[in-house]
């Protein structure tokens, strides 16, 4: 591999340094033991086991937590006692999956499971536990969507304000008089805008009458609102919108003390936050538009702005029927509607109603939209924004309204001067003359660029979580049958003497370590925990992993490094990182078939609020970054789009689960990673983890392998899974041990209490029917407190917290584990030598 200079405060590995190989993280007892002890711990979703007297046989600290409660508060107690809240909502849930039924994708909030105040939405899934086809109890899986719901309300609030807009254009087109223009705004904005009330007030002789109202409008009934600036009515927000010409907001009405007359009323309508917009006809503020919510704090600094741009609307409409009235002053008219448009932040394209729509009027806002100037948008058929990727059906549509004298709303993509394309959200109105013919049509352009990228990217999170979902439950099935099928293979690589067949049993178990690798990718990917959590310098990451990567990278690929040495620390696990790393890196070596570039680099930055507004996943602070170009041949808008879907390749021989791996890893320590590329342009890759204080963090220590294996001691052995537990019984018979054989936590229970011998340790599955591996242990415990515990298992679950035990004899081995490894764990039980 050869070396340009380091360029930065980096290091480098010297020329000749010998290669190593990657460290067999994944064979550690201990690491895998932390694997599984902490996802329960960690992950963001709930899981919890009901038997059939809906009592909790596991729950993690999420649903817990969830109750207010610990743990231990729920384990063995019913519903109805731990969460009586929960029980009320959900018993003809649970009741349901008692009889076989299958219920996912249930919204909760949390007033309907909880007596906390907190204001959390959950999804939930209940499915029954069969045994033997038999139901047995309830299996919950709950999301805490609070983010996504809140990031979904936004958008419908955006929506539905985008509407009202598109409304009252309307209603400015087609209504006949002020009165009915008025009427049909407040309408617009209670069914439209959801609002719980709307009207419109105008002075009459000192105080402020009703001229029109929509929705709640019985509050208005016997309603006072003064001119008189003295005098107490006249302080709230109508009186001083038309005293001051300024909108006016109270986003708390009950604890305000100039909404004090209305305090007692409003609280019997459930009007918490109130508005008023002044209207004016010409420089006169002649009207008031009034806007009331049942939330507090509804009214923003963004929702304000916007519902701003409508009073420039209806002063427009009322200057153009004082001028209808008139007919003498056309000319003022059009200085008005300039102004109106002007006020309005969208860009305003006006256009003949001839079939080539050639421009007459572009809005200020609609040249900083598109940075052509106004000389070169007038005259030119109102098409000229679209491009290559304008798609057809939204060009016909547009079309066919035109056609038809019709308003209509389309989402298209189109194009600024400098060639970058927009998402453009585009309603069309006519203006009808006096025949009710179409005279022009008024065009509205809003850039929806960025609410279209958070649709996308909250599309895409509920797709990897369900991809990763199905990921993990294939990985479990997958261990159990590799446990068997690896034990039996490394008896007869022992047994065998020829060494043609001793090789095929070897070769059996390498390809059994190869698929075990495949689940342990899989299981990485669906996790939502931190392993072994620690605080790394990235740079120092980066560059041990560096120099055990040089063979793999090869001679025909220039690699130039730039690590900064004054990063801040970042919190994650060391292998896991590694892991990462390796992924991106051998990415970028297989997109160089004919060797090339590749640039590795690591600096500070801050991710500022802009940019997590961008990204939902963001927390706007300090990072550290890892950057990972190469000169390969690129990558697609479409292959981009797929880039962390797990299975998805363009490898012929891949799996689809390297970048998947990645990204489960940087999410799951609060991080942020984006790919950018393009055909035959290379591809550059930028991890964001976050900066953390305290030390760094130090390596875990090995367990020493032992000399002997076997033992004398009586064992029980239980597991529910015949083929693995004759397996694991026969072999350690073997060993000399005398083995005590379950297939359940009951009858493991009778053999122990009929046993006259010491039972020097249990090895017992964590997952088995009617008696889980945590409750037989302790069970046994009480009979036997002096007896070692071994768990095992196929796949993270709430039982995994089970390796703390009341003894600290106890020990996990993941499956699908060899069987001289856990003859070795358990003779390191034995002797009181685990690590």
């Amino acid at each position: 591999m050869r070396r340009e200079p380091k360029r930065g405060r980096g290091d480098t590995t010297a020329p000749g340094d010998a290669p190593q190989a990657l460290p067999s993280v994944a064979a550690d007892p201990a690491y895998r033991a932390a694997l599984f002890d902490l996802f329960l711990e960690n992950t963001p979703t709930g899981f919890a086991l009901l038997d059939r007297e809906f009592r909790y046989l596991v729950i993690n600290r999420v649903l817990a937590d969830g109750h207010g409660l610990s743990v231990a508060d729920h384990v063995g107690r019913r519903v109805a006692e731990v969460a009586p809240r929960a029980w009320s909502t959900l018993s003809g849930v649970y009741g349901r999956v008692l009889a076989g039924e299958t219920i996912a994708n249930l919204r909760l909030t949390e007033q309907q499971v909880s007596e906390l105040p907190k204001r959390r939405h959950w999804l939930a899934s209940y499915y029954p536990m069969r045994v033997e086809r038999e139901v047995v109890g309830v299996g919950i899986v709950a999301h805490d969507v609070t983010e996504l719901t809140d990031a979904q309300l936004h958008l419908e609030e955006r929506s539905r304000l985008y509407a009202m807009l598109a409304e009252t254009n309307r209603a400015v087109s087609e209504s006949v008089s002020p009165a009915a223009l008025f009427a049909t705004v407040c309408r617009i904005a209670v069914e439209v805008g959801g609002f719980a009330l709307a009207w419109v007030g105008v002075p009459h002789e000192g105080e402020v009458d009703v001229a029109t109202k929509y929705g709640q409008s019985a509050y208005l009934e016997e309603l006072h609102v003064s001119l008189d600036p003295d005098h107490i009515t006249s302080q709230g927000p109508t009186g001083r919108a038309l005293r001051e010409g300024e909108p006016q907001v109270i986003n708390d009405f009950l604890a305000a003390d100039m909404t004090l007359p209305w305090h007692r009323r409003a609280a019997r309508f459930g009007f918490r936050a109130s508005a008023s917009f002044p209207i004016r006809e010409g420089e006169r503020v002649v009207a008031t538009l009034g806007l009331y919510s049942e939330q507090v704090g509804y009214f923003t600094e963004e929702l304000v702005r916007a519902l701003s741009e409508i009073t420039p609307i209806l002063s427009f409409a009322l200057d153009r029927f004082v001028n209808e009235r008139l007919r003498a002053a056309d000319e003022e008219m059009l200085r008005t509607h300039d102004r109106a448009l002007r006020a309005i932040s969208q860009g305003v394209l006006i256009t003949a109603s001839s079939d080539e729509r050639r421009v007459i009027y572009a809005s200020p806002s609609f040249l900083t939209l598109t940075g052509y100037s106004e000389d070169e948008v007038l005259g030119r058929s109102a098409t000229f924004l679209d491009g290559p990727e304008t798609a057809p059906e939204a060009i016909a549509e547009i079309d066919r309204a035109v056609a038809e004298e019709r308003e209509t709303l389309v989402e298209l993509v189109n194009y600024r001067k400098d060639g970058t394309p927009f998402w453009n959200r585009l309603t069309i109105t006519p203006v009808l003359d006096e025949r009710g013919r179409a005279s022009h049509f008024v065009g509205v352009n809003t850039d929806v660029t960025a609410a279209r990228e958070m649709e996308l990217q909250l599309l895409q999170s509920q797709k990897l979580e369900a991809l990763g979902t199905l990921a993990g439950g294939v990985a479990h099935d997958f261990n159990n049958m590799l446990l068997v099928i690896r034990g039996y293979s490394g008896l007869l690589a022992q047994r065998l003497e020829e060494p043609p067949l001793r090789e095929m049993a070897q070769r059996i178990d390498a390809a059994v370590e190869k698929a075990a690798d495949f689940t342990r990718r899989l299981l990485t990917f669906s996790r939502g925990q931190m392993i072994h959590p620690q605080r790394l310098d990235l740079s120092e990451v980066v560059r041990d992993a560096l120099r055990l990567l040089e063979r793999m990278i090869g001679e025909d690929v220039v690699v130039r490094i730039d690590l900064a040495d004054d990063l801040a620390a970042v919190e994650v696990d060391r292998s896991q990182l590694e892991q990462a790393i390796l992924n991106l890196v051998s990415n970028a070596r297989e997109a160089m078939p004919q060797g090339g570039r590749l640039e590795v680099r690591t600096a500070l930055a801050h991710l500022d609020q802009d940019y997590a507004d961008l990204h939902a996943e963001v927390t706007p602070g300090p990072h550290v970054l890892l950057q990972i170009t190469d000169s390969g041949e690129g990558m697609d808008e479409a292959t981009l789009a797929r880039v962390f879907e797990p299975f998805f390749t363009t490898k012929p021989t891949g799996t689809g689960l390297g970048l998947s791996t990645v990204y489960g890893i940087v999410r799951r320590c609060g991080g942020h990673v984006r790919f950018y590329s393009s055909p035959g342009a290379g591809t550059t890759v930028k991890v964001f983890l976050p900066a953390v204080g305290g030390p760094l963090g130090a390596s875990r220590p090995e367990r020493a392998v032992r000399d002997s294996l076997r033992g004398t001691e009586t064992l029980l052995v239980v597991e529910d899974v015949d083929e693995a537990r004759d397996l694991v019984s026969g072999y350690l018979a073997d060993l000399g041990y005398r083995v005590l054989v379950a297939g359940d936590g009951s009858e493991a229970l009778a053999l122990a209490a009929a046993e006259p011998d010491p039972i020097a340790a249990l090895v017992t599955d964590v997952v088995m029917p009617r008696m889980n591996g945590r409750e037989l242990a302790a069970r046994l415990l009480e009979l036997r407190p002096q007896t070692a515990v071994l768990f095992t298992s196929g796949y993270p679950s709430p039982e995994h917290d089970a390796v703390i035990a009341p003894t600290s004899r106890s020990a996990f081995l993941e499956k699908p584990y060899g069987l001289t490894e856990m003859a070795q764990v358990v003779r390191d039980l034995l002797d009181g030598t685990t690590t």
